[in-house]
């Protein structure tokens, strides 16, 4: 998601897009509260719309065992009310008039946004800057959320197969570093939240200082920045604790294995190995083959494993290097009545591919073209360009990283696809998750 941007801002930063790469610029401005507060701001008029993104740094791998889901559980609970809105009232006074309201949270980060037309800008930063200050954190709201929140888990989690596949594989790979939680958190630590771990996790996440806001859009920087330190200026850091200190992964050194069981009428694999982080170079090798490898129907798995040897229905994967080291991991859908077994044997067979030859000129080119087409529409609203820069910004703390990042893109070699190949898919560091025909649930240990 982060090395992304820098392919897909290329056709929306200006009409320079033909020109070289260096002089590539995004009209961004920075300010920063004295509090520590962070702002970037992006003037766009060629549409009367604005996006207002709150991006705070804190995801799942910020929980405590025994804790895990409190920051998504905020996701739920930060709509709640205030004293001065309480109840629906920032939904009320924001959706009755057209804006889009939402907000999201992965492993790192937890970000929430609304979409709408300039005349609600103040409207927006007087709603976000009193949640931000004085969230209403009691036991009646806690209670009704964590209904909220369970039933929601059932529904996309425990009664998808790919959901709980795809839990069960970070939670193998995963034993020490905090990326083992779910981002919703498992059932038994929701259930077991008191208002005073609430009161704790708020105090210590959502302050200035670990905030960035991103506002792209119909707008005038200068009044926009005037009109946050208006409504932030008199925030400040609550937080009585010292952040929770990540524990490193060791190096696995065998191949782990889990089985499911679940009401599907065939059998499904998903294999994930340990890789890079986001700011490693490797991991923009690792998009590159990921690319080639699954994406759209001249990938090389959706060749072998389903045209050419039809054994599977479907083939995915990806290359995801969040914040710290991260997975690389595919998912194979059998064909009725076909073994696991030779699922695993093509995927196998197709890695091992790139650690033997070189891959073309002409696979590089085309999933390099793929990055930019895929998402290029996206970012051509002020939404999809705020998600961007909101991402860099929070992880980074640099607006502006995509030109790099575009360059360490077009840089990358054959050779390069074969040293991470070599170097990464290792079967001592294999985890393989399979999923059979049959109901149950479990959590993984």
């Amino acid at each position: 998601m982060v090395r992304t941007l820098a392919l897909i801002l290329l056709s929306f930063i200006s009409a320079g897009c033909q020109s070289e790469l260096g002089t590539l610029k995004i009209n961004w401005k920075r300010h920063t509260l004295s509090n520590g507060l962070r702002v970037v701001l992006v003037e766009d008029h060629s549409v009367p719309l604005i996006s207002y993104q709150t991006w705070v740094g804190v995801g799942s791998v910020n929980e405590e065992e025994g804790k895990t889901g409190l920051a998504h559980f905020f996701e739920h609970l930060m709509f709640k009310g205030t004293e001065k809105y309480p109840g629906r009232k920032f939904f009320e006074k924001l959706e009755m008039q057209g804006a889009e309201v939402n907000a999201s949270t992965s492993r790192d980060t937890t970000t929430f946004y609304e979409n709408f037309s300039p005349h609600l800008l103040d409207t927006v930063i007087d709603l976000e800057s009193d949640r931000f200050q004085n969230l209403l954190i009691d036991e009646e709201r806690m209670q009704v959320e964590k209904a909220v929140v369970l039933e929601e888990r059932k529904l996309r989690v425990e009664s998808q197969p790919a959901s709980r596949m795809q839990e069960a594989l970070w939670s193998t790979v995963f034993r020490q570093h905090p990326y083992s939680h779910p981002v919703s958190g498992w059932p038994e630590d929701i259930i077991k939240f008191k208002t005073e771990d609430l009161k704790k996790f708020f105090a210590q996440y959502y302050t200035p200082k670990n905030v960035v806001i991103v506002v792209v859009g119909d707008l005038d920087s200068a009044v926009v920045i005037k009109k946050i330190e208006q409504g932030y200026g008199s925030w400040q850091d609550r937080s009585e604790r010292k952040p929770l200190e990540i524990e490193f992964e060791p190096e696995q050194t065998g191949e782990r294995r889990w089985t499911l069981t679940d009401g599907v009428t065939s059998e499904q694999l998903v294999m994930g190995y340990p890789i890079s982080s986001a700011d490693q170079k490797d991991s923009f090798v690792l998009d590159l083959l990921s690319g080639i490898l699954f994406s759209g129907e001249s990938s090389r798995a959706h060749q072998k494993c389903v045209e050419k040897e039809q054994l599977a229905l479907s083939v995915s994967g990806s290359a995801y290097t969040p914040k710290y080291p991260g997975l690389f991991s595919s998912h194979v859908v059998m064909k009725p009545g076909i073994s696991i077994s030779k699922a695993e044997a093509c995927i196998e067979t197709l890695l091992l591919d790139f650690k033997k030859e070189l891959v073309t000129q002409g696979e590089l080119n085309r999933v390099r073209k793929q990055f930019l087409v895929s998402t290029l529409d996206g970012v051509k609203t002020p939404y999809g360009l705020g998600q961007w820069i909101g991402t860099v910004t929070v992880m980074f703390d640099d607006p502006g990283r995509f030109i790099s990042d575009y360059q360490k893109y077009e840089t990358i070699t054959p050779e390069d696809i074969k040293r991470v190949a070599i170097k990464y898919f290792d079967s001592n560091q294999r985890s393989v998750i399979t999923l059979t025909p049959r109901v149950a649930i479990t959590k993984a240990k």
